[in-house]
């Protein structure tokens, strides 16, 4: 799902996470000077292989990002402004910038598909911008799919864009309009659907064992056991073997495949219940269009968004009520979306990222030296003073111990 208009910044995590299901990713692509709009975002399931493409072009005139899938096919998602006095934007120059970008697009060997928000009015051909438009787009050898309206005030700004000979777009359809002042677009695309995410899984079952089987094989098999030798990391090895070679026997290691399911905790049947009801009257008032359908779907709908807020408060109050520390932290840093630990980018990885992890180790004892103003010694002298230390004080042990550690290169 491409979105523009996010209004979203950098720093606003928990939106996005808030807004990112389970098993999905949502990249964020903010308007880079701010003003309270723009911004585009990619919404996929963690199994399409979905990457962001940097590109070179550079412009004021209009905001894209560049999605491949599977190296096969590239979405192109562009908002164009309206312009304004605050913007000082000009649709004539957004034009040349756009002639410019689509001849660059015409020439990439996959497959090219443009969607987002153009400001230009294609159900009006006549207007100028509207014949340059679309004189653009037939000279760099793509065609334009949408026809219906898509914007609240009767005009088509949201568009479908392919090559003329491309069949990646199958079918699509303008959903009536309800959650924006434009309308959502859906297509089919002509692309694999990846397989699901599936985990092998192996297990023993020792429901179904006999313990009386197994004592007798084992108690045969102890005759392999080498009693005569005095090496107990040999001893444990040979016992370990002979172990795990018997459970071989009488209790054999399965193995089965698990398609992965993310299943939302706070989920219950009465959440699943109002849904099913909620999408029965949505598709009623979408068929007849009447205000008193509307009524009946948009309060089903807030029935929904109540059953859900409820349900989450419920479950991570009694959550945080029976969760240690650790537990509670992690719990929040889930809910801020920080759980995502992303290491340093470097040149050569292994290394470079060994010797920062080093470096950063040298300079914290070195401050902690500075700090507690340790006298160089020996490791030696340092546990002998520890040692001396009167037991009675275990502040003076732990500062003891510390410049024993300190001092012997730890």
């Amino acid at each position: 799902m491409f979105l523009v208009e996010t209004k979203l910044s950098l720093d606003e995590t928990v939106i996005l996470g808030q807004c990112t299901p389970p098993g999905y990713k949502f990249i964020s692509l903010p308007r880079p000077k701010r003003d309270g709009g723009g911004g585009i975002g990619t919404v996929y399931k963690e199994n399409i292989e979905l990457s962001i493409t940097p590109s070179s072009f550079t412009t004021v005139n209009f905001e894209y990002s560049i999605a491949t899938l599977k190296n096969s096919v590239q979405f192109v998602v562009v908002y164009h402004p309206p312009p304004s006095k605050v913007n000082r934007l000009k649709r004539s120059e957004f034009l040349e910038d756009f002639e410019v970008f689509l001849e660059e697009l015409s020439v990439i060997p996959t497959e090219v598909v443009l969607v987002g928000d153009y400001n230009i009015h294609v159900d009006e051909p006549h207007k100028p911008e509207t014949r340059k438009f679309n004189d653009i787009l037939s000279s760099n050898g793509f065609r334009q799919l949408i026809t219906e309206v898509t914007h609240k005030k009767g005009h088509t700004l949201d568009l479908l864009i392919t090559n003329e000979n491309d069949n990646t777009i199958q079918r699509h359809a303008v959903l009536p309009p309800f959650y924006s002042d434009h309308r959502i677009i859906t297509c089919y695309i002509n692309h694999a659907k990846p397989p699901p995410v599936k985990s092998v899984i192996r297990s023993r079952q020792f429901g179904k064992m006999k313990p009386e089987q197994f004592t007798e094989l084992l108690q045969k098999r102890m005759s392999e056991f080498p009693l005569d030798c005095e090496d107990p990391n040999v001893l444990t090895d040979a016992y370990e073997s002979l172990t795990k070679s018997v459970l071989d026997e009488v209790c054999p290691i399965t193995t089965r495949e698990r398609t992965i399911r993310h299943r939302l905790p706070w989920y219950n049947e009465d959440i699943h219940l109002a849904r099913r009801i909620r999408r029965r009257l949505e598709r009623k008032w979408r068929k007849s269009q009447s205000e008193e359908d509307n009524e009946e779907f948009v309060a089903q709908k807030n029935q929904v968004i109540k059953l859900i807020t409820d349900s989450k408060i419920e479950h991570f109050s009694k959550k945080f009520s029976e969760s240690n520390v650790k537990d509670m932290y992690a719990t929040i840093n889930g809910l801020l979306n920080k759980s995502q630990k992303i290491l340093p980018v470097l040149d050569c990885p292994d290394q470079a990222l060994a010797n920062k992890f080093l470096s950063f180790f040298i300079e914290k004892v070195e401050k902690i030296r500075a700090n507690v103003n340790v006298s160089p010694s020996s490791a030696d002298d340092c546990v002998a003073d520890s040692d001396s230390v009167e037991t009675s004080n275990p502040s003076s042990n732990l500062d003891a111990n510390i410049n024993c550690c300190l001092n012997s290169g730890y």
